[in-house]
């Protein structure tokens, strides 16, 4: 846990080699994704602040460069005190970025074996990977919705806020389906 009485880091600047994204004609079209590494949900306040300024950071760029809409991953459990952290977060986002479209990706339900992989900043900074899924635990099909419900609550039903469900594919001779994840955007650059 963070110290009080010391004051929360600040995080820099996005700089050259943060980004590839500059403002230019063909950046309206481009759909961004954030830093999967963000853990807005985070129980420590420093991971937390730092997580909400990047997020901040990264927006409000691209915001200025032109791009209309980003996609934010989702919190990663339906506990109600980091759906609100969450929430919380996301509408600083919204008073940041006033012309940008904000898209929560998140699954339809939290099924056992299918969550998000990607390592938060938490994880990294403490060496945990975090409580592993109970996969003896019933699924809780209204969970997710709960949580969008308490986003876009607390966000007050803003006109730029939208839900983006992940979609969990399935092996069918006759149909195709697309998983659309972090994987599948643009690595190590912010774009």
């Amino acid at each position: 846990m963070s110290n009080a009485s010391l004051p929360a880091p600040i995080v820099p600047t996005l700089t050259d080699e943060d980004t590839s994204l500059f403002p230019s004609a063909y950046v309206a079209a481009l759909v961004a994704y954030v830093s999967p590494w963000i853990d807005l949900c985070s129980a420590d306040a420093a991971i937390a602040s730092i997580s909400r300024q990047a997020l901040n950071l990264e927006v409000a760029y691209a915001n200025f460069c032109g791009v209309r809409s980003i996609i934010i991953p989702g919190p990663r459990t339906d506990s109600g005190k980091e759906a609100a952290q969450y929430a919380r977060a996301v509408q600083e986002t919204l008073v940041v970025a006033t012309r940008v479209n904000i898209i929560i990706h998140m699954p339809m339900y939290r099924e056992p074996g299918l969550e998000e992989t990607t390592e938060l900043l938490s994880s990294s900074v403490s060496g945990l990977n975090g409580n592993p899924p109970d996969s003896s635990k019933e699924i809780d099909v209204f969970g997710a919705w709960s949580t969008w419900h308490t986003i876009r609550t607390v966000c007050n039903y803003a006109s730029r806020l939208f839900v983006g469900e992940f979609l969990f594919c399935f092996q069918h001779p006759k149909v195709q389906c697309f998983k659309a994840g972090a994987c599948h955007f643009r690595t190590g650059k912010f774009a």
